[in-house]
């Protein structure tokens, strides 16, 4: 029975004892249009069911029993035996206050013609810096329908003291610390038929894990659609949802020697100085490339702190104007991964290729300290602090860049070169690198080296 101001209706639900029901029951004074549903599907729907009719708010609420009385009045035959979960209504709506007698164990109210499509309100707060459009509506469900027609609504703010609906393209569980106190909107998420986050292109995600955080850590693995630079160019990753970082497996394409593409990341001070390091990375030149410099770490007015260049018959390997040569025979085009380390107390330095030493050294920049709060460039080298490069621009692919406050060990190392997706670096991280993308730097996903 759906009873309003003594105004009935009968639902006929067959049911069982012991059966767990959800229930939803939506109407609103234009038309007097009522809905019930069970478990997600319509029962039973009509019309003129006290048109024009207001609900005022100053009222009780009573689960359990039915209130022949302001707050009491009850009859034992007519309480409730059993478990009731989940009560909840939408908002100031004078509407959603019937008085119900329910034989079910889950009981959830909300507006008209959604077929609870939307999840409970969060009333006085308000999702901020994610509106896509701003509408003046007459009732809450208006918004609903909104946002039901924009396939980019993820969820709504509604204001109650306006009827003010802002339409989002986040959750909250996507941003939640976007979320706000205000006591005039509530908050609420789409539920059925929201477009998941990254699903499309016309709803990027900023990365992996705003995918993952949106859509639950059941999401699966595969390719999403990603926008880190907010440049309206967003491109597929394959994001490993597995993967504590999911935003690894990508690789950088540097399609021509030009000063105005490169990749980067700014080293912030909460870190103490480096006294040991090791950075590995993998590279693929173009099959013709004369070389160039792939990694560099710099401090502002300063010359490079850490500097990697490929010269073709080899590579350089510099901290603070201390360089080493390390000379090599390769062929061009080929995949090859480098991890170059070093340590303050006896200058000693390593050079690696694909698992193998090929230089070490000692009295290399002995006593000098790398202090932090600076930039790390990927594809260049950096004359001036994060503005001017000369040309010894990069030329080909690279992938997993990562760095550790730390000597690694030869075996570590060879563990690295032998699985092309197994290192996290705990100084800096490949994935540092995908919001800070330059001028026709291209991301692909998955990764394709084979090592």
């Amino acid at each position: 029975m759906f009873l309003i101001k003594n105004d009935r209706r009968d639902i006929d639900v067959p049911h069982g004892a012991d059966v767990l029901l959800h229930i939803c029951t939506s109407w609103e004074n234009a038309a007097g249009s009522w809905k019930f549903y069970v478990n997600g599907s319509l029962l039973q729907s009509g019309d003129d069911f006290l048109i024009d009719e207001v609900i005022p708010t100053n009222g009780i609420v009573i689960l359990g029993q039915d209130q022949d009385d302001y707050g009491g009045g009850f009859e034992q035959d007519q309480s409730f035996l059993g478990q009731i979960y989940g009560v909840d209504s939408l908002g100031k709506m004078p509407r959603i206050f019937p008085t119900l007698l329910l034989f079910t164990l889950h009981l959830s109210l909300v507006t008209a013609d959604n077929q609870c499509r939307t999840e409970v309100n969060i009333p006085g707060v308000t999702l901020k810096g994610f509106v896509i459009k701003k509408i003046p509506v007459t009732a809450p469900n208006k918004c609903d329908d909104k946002c039901l027609s924009e396939i980019t609504c993820q969820s709504f703010n509604y204001n109650i003291k306006e009827n003010i609906c802002e339409l989002n393209n986040r959750t909250k569980e996507a941003r939640p610390e976007h979320l706000r106190a205000n006591t005039s909107w509530f908050y609420v998420r789409r539920l059925i038929e929201r477009v998941p986050l990254g699903s499309i292109p016309e709803l990027p995600a900023l990365s992996c894990q705003e995918v993952k955080a949106s859509e639950g850590s059941d999401i699966i693995s595969g390719k999403y659609w990603l926008d880190p630079n907010k440049n309206g160019k967003p491109f597929l990753f394959y994001c490993e949802m597995n993967r504590e970082d999911p935003a690894l497996n990508f690789q950088l394409t540097f399609d021509g020697k030009s000063v105005s593409d490169y990749a980067q990341f700014y080293m912030y001070s909460d870190f103490a100085p480096l006294t040991a390091f090791t950075v590995c990375l993998w590279m693929k030149p173009a099959p013709h490339s004369v070389g160039g410099c792939v990694f560099s770490y710099s401090q502002p007015f300063k010359q490079n702190e850490i500097l990697i260049c490929d010269h073709v018959e080899g590579f350089m390997f510099t901290i603070y104007g201390y360089s080493r040569n390390i000379n090599l025979t390769r062929g061009g085009g080929e995949l090859i991964h480098i991890c170059a380390s070093w340590e303050v107390t006896a200058g000693s330095c390593n050079f690696y290729m694909n698992g193998s030493l090929l230089k070490s050294d000692l009295d290399f920049a002995t006593g000098h300290v790398i202090p932090c709060s600076g930039i790390f460039i990927l594809g260049q080298e950096l004359d001036e602090f994060g503005w001017s490069f000369e040309e010894k621009s990069f030329f080909g692919q690279m992938y997993g860049v990562n760095m550790w406050e730390r000597l690694l060990t030869a075996e570590e190392i060879i563990s690295i070169y032998k699985n092309c997706t197994l290192a996290v670096g705990n100084f800096l991280k490949w994935s540092d690198f995908i919001l800070g993308l330059h001028g026709n730097v291209r991301v692909t996903s998955p990764v394709t080296c084979q090592p």
